[in-house]
This record gives C-alpha cells, sequence and structure tokens, in this order.
C-alpha cells in the first residue's frame, strides 16, 4: 500500500490536471476523442507505448511488473 501511496503523491499534479481536463471538455461515451489525445500524450510523455484499439477510442498498455503472470 506504500507504494501505490507513494505514486499517487508522485503524479498528485498530473493526476489532478487529467481530472480537470476531462471535467472541462465533457464528451459522449465512445466519442472520446479529445480525451483519448489527451491521455495518450501524458502516457508517451511517462514512457508508456500504446496500443491503440481498432474502430473505438481508447488506447492500452502492458505494464512490466517485472514478475511472472497474466497481464491486464
Amino acid at each position: 500500500m506504500k507504494n501505490i501511496s507513494a505514486a499517487v503523491e508522485k503524479y498528485r499534479e498530473m493526476i489532478l490536471d487529467a481530472e480537470r481536463y476531462i471535467w472541462q471538455n465533457p464528451e459522449t461515451g465512445y466519442k472520446e476523442f479529445k480525451t483519448s489525445k489527451y491521455m495518450a500524450e501524458k502516457f508517451e510523455e511517462l514512457g508508456y507505448s500504446l496500443n491503440y484499439a481498432d474502430g473505438i477510442t481508447g488506447f492500452y498498455t502492458v505494464l512490466d511488473t517485472g514478475r511472472e503472470g497474466p497481464t491486464v
């Protein structure tokens, strides 16, 4: 739990900026073009390699935990 709290605190401003951006730029479901672009830019700034879904907004990335097991 300490690791999670530390990560949240480290990225506190980025998290709050994202919340504010989404609040100020509402979009309807499956048409979140601005939000998806904004979030993709932020994840790429953090060094993540993104995979984009075909035909819908959104993306995913694989988080390397250094342990074997399933991916989420």
